[in-house]
């Protein structure tokens, strides 16, 4: 876990493309694979995509494109799918949206988008015994 709170826009950019990249190098050494290897988990991508011109969002927008090969997923947010980059959107395989509270919209690649009902989690029925 990377902490970008105290960084402005363009440092997590770099930090975060930085990160991600080398994250690349280090798994194309090791080769293809299917089985999953890591996770990268981005929150409010939005945020950094104001950058989406800039050489260096594009090059992370190519990187997370490449993680797959490689046996590396990526999760991200955004408040609205439209604010997600082109180049990332196509590498996203499920899409998640939050309908009204715990009914959540579910869309997988290749197949029919359906909604699910969650339920509360177990620290939540011990807080409300």
């Amino acid at each position: 876990v990377i902490e970008l709170k105290g960084l402005d826009l363009r440092q997590a950019l770099l930090l975060t493309a930085s990160v991600v990249k080398e994250m690349l190098f280090y798994y194309r050494e090791k080769g293809v694979s299917k089985q999953a290897r890591s996770m990268i988990f981005i929150p409010e991508i939005s945020r950094l995509s104001r950058f989406y011109k800039n050489s260096l969002f594009k090059d992370l927008a190519k990187s997370l494109s490449e993680l797959k090969d490689f046996g590396i997923g990526f999760a991200i947010s955004s408040p609205k799918e439209i604010d997600i980059e082109d180049e990332i959107a196509k590498g996203i395989e499920a899409k998640f949206g939050i309908i009204m509270q715990n009914d959540i919209g579910v869309r997988l690649s290749n197949r029919k988008q359906y909604r699910v009902l969650l339920r509360p989690t177990i620290s939540e029925l011990k807080a409300s015994a």
